[in-house]
């Protein structure tokens, strides 16, 4: 990846990219060195590909001089129809670029001229780590080498946060595959799908969710436990048993059996709680009078979206109240798209969810951390959508492959 300017250029074939997992990446780039500081180039080609001749971006750690920058690469994509606004706040992203948690990547051409950026959210706590607003200028379209920039990007995170991060993640748009497609050789393969989840230029778009990693998350530091999963999420299941060799599993087929007369008492306890902050997003937190119980989520109006839920319950009625709630909020705000990741281990969850209208979206080996035992746990995705999928999709074979075990039809 990137090395000093005085550094022979590495000379890579395909079978040195699109690994399964970080360390084997590393192997490949490992006579390199990841200093973004003062500027360096991604100094290595593949020899099978084509139009070698892009410019070769410079690879940099943004600054606060670079903010007008930034804000003017998602303007001159977006426009003003972004909606992410916190993205083009400069004081927001000054913030960002003094946490230790962003690892915010400016792309530049030789000369100096600002082309791209990318972004990199860190939760050491998780051990998670997330790409987003991976950007190219419109005049440099078909001109830079994206595909460098992206996995010199990505492998240099790989090397920084070696034994840190274990996971990397990010959700694609799915009108076109270009960015799949870097993002895939940088080793981030496909697992889930978000129908009709985001909304560009007025128009309603799904997402694909990738994710790589590092071998340990998916070996020593994985739970032991046997997942157990309803019937309907098997095929997700499935596809991620062939990529990722997810092991053991059981069905489970039973019906729900709750108390109706305390799902009633619960119901009549429910408190709803609401914040909001300076961009129009709602944190909600519903619990439950005399329990320490609790159902969170994330309203983003700009999108009409439901995400980032989180739960604890000490019974499955109380689950079923918070998921009643859930759904009537989401009525009442008008909702296009929810989900939430459940545990892959809970399949009396996952039923309640299913019964609620929601479907697996993916199944994702070692999502959740647990802080006390520190292992990775599997879980669900399960979310819907209100909204047809559109048909104007692109997406990389094993994307396509995911949808056909999802049972999305596609007509390409």
């Amino acid at each position: 990846m990137a090395i000093a300017s005085s550094s022979e250029e590495q000379t890579l074939s395909y079978g040195d990219l699109f690994k399964d997992f970080t360390h084997q990446l590393l192997e490949s780039f490992k006579t390199h060195d990841f200093d973004f500081n003062s500027g360096t180039t991604a100094n290595f080609s593949v020899k099978e590909r084509v139009n070698k001749n892009k410019i070769n971006p410079v690879i940099r750690y943004a600054n606060n001089d670079d903010i007008e920058d930034i804000i003017s690469i998602y303007k001159d994509i977006y426009g003003a129809s972004y909606p992410y606004k916190e993205m083009l706040d400069p004081e927001e992203i000054r913030k960002k670029l003094a946490s230790q948690e962003v690892e915010w990547l400016l792309f530049e051409t030789k000369s100096g001229e600002s082309a791209g950026t990318i972004t990199f959210d860190l939760d050491f706590k998780k051990k998670l780590g997330y790409a987003r607003g991976f950007n190219m200028k419109r005049k440099y379209f078909g001109k830079i080498d994206s595909f460098k920039a992206c996995v010199g990007s990505f492998v240099a995170m790989y090397h920084k946060y070696n034994n840190k991060i274990f996971r990397w993640y990010a959700e694609n748009r799915t009108v076109h595959a270009k960015s799949q497609y870097a993002f895939s050789a940088a080793g981030l393969r496909p697992v889930a799908f978000f129908p009709s989840k985001d909304v560009f230029f007025g128009e309603r778009e799904s997402d694909i969710f990738m994710i790589s990693y590092d071998h340990k998350a998916l070996n020593e530091m994985r739970s032991l436990k046997v997942p157990h999963i309803i019937p309907e999420a098997l095929n997700s299941y499935l596809f991620s048993n062939r990529n990722f060799q997810a092991g053991s599993y059981q069905i489970n087929a039973q019906k729900l059996h709750y108390d109706r007369s305390l799902v009633y008492l619960l119901g009549n306890k429910i408190v709803v709680k609401k914040e909001q902050d300076k961009y129009g997003y709602e944190k909600y937190c519903l619990s439950i009078n005399d329990s320490d119980s609790y159902f969170k989520f994330l309203y983003t109006p700009s999108v009409n979206n439901f995400e980032k839920t989180e739960y604890k319950i000490n019974c499955l009625e109380e689950l079923f109240v918070f998921l009643k709630k859930f759904k009537e909020l989401g009525q009442k705000l008008n909702v296009k798209y929810s989900e939430c990741f459940v545990s892959a281990y809970e399949p009396e969850h996952q039923r309640l969810f299913q019964n609620m209208g929601f479907s697996p979206g993916g199944y994702v080996p070692s999502w959740f951390h647990d802080p006390i035992s520190d292992k990775f746990e599997d879980s669900i995705l399960f979310n819907h959508s209100h909204v047809a999928i559109s048909q104007n999709i692109e997406l990389l074979e094993e994307g396509f492959e995911l949808l056909d075990y999802l049972g999305f039809k596609i007509f390409t």
